[in-house]
């Protein structure tokens, strides 16, 4: 999550070396605070809550992207990420491997924080729903960039909505934990 720009990356870490402290210890959300340009994140944290079916967490997190001026097509493209991950591990379920080992194969791996949510969105949505999902994702990327404006953002937000609520009901009808 630090990007591609080694001088900014080095800024943010010295902001947070100074934070910290001498010999201090930070935790990660520590760090999220501290640093800056979390759109990157919080593009992850609304994938995650669509995977979900989490629309309040959707809203937060889109509320935040809108705020920072984030891209529609960037957070389309973290949702397709999440997704197309997602997607791999289901088709191992479908396989018979058991979810973990389905994650475990995953190049780069699930970052450990991420697992539980991982599980759960696994448990949600199988490969049919992930792949009709990815359909929708890139359909709504389309739109987002041939419209002006505006126009990309609700493209996006109505897709995320879209998969999330479907998530949501999914997993009401089947008695499914949040």
């Amino acid at each position: 999550r630090l990007g591609g720009d080694r001088a900014a990356t080095r800024s943010e870490l010295t902001k947070l070396a100074i934070h910290a402290g001498p010999g201090a210890e930070i935790d990660v959300d520590q760090a999220r605070a501290v640093v800056g340009e979390t759109a990157e994140i919080e593009a992850d944290d609304a994938a995650m809550a669509t995977a979900l079916g989490d629309v309040p967490g959707l809203a937060r997190a889109l509320d935040r992207l809108d705020a920072e001026g984030a891209s529609a097509v960037n957070v389309l493209r973290a949702a397709q990420r999440l997704f197309t991950r997602l997607h791999l591990c289901a088709c191992h379920v479908a396989e018979g491997a058991e979810p973990g080992a389905a994650m475990a194969k995953l190049r780069p791996p699930v970052f450990w924080k991420q697992q539980d949510a991982y599980k759960r969105a696994l448990r949600r949505l199988d490969h049919r729903a992930l792949a009709r999902a990815l359909a929708l994702l890139l359909s709504a990327e389309r739109s987002a960039k041939s419209g002006l404006g505006r126009a990309g953002t609700l493209a996006a937000q109505r897709a995320l909505y879209a998969i999330a609520g479907a998530q949501a009901a999914r997993s009401r009808t089947a008695g499914l934990p949040r």
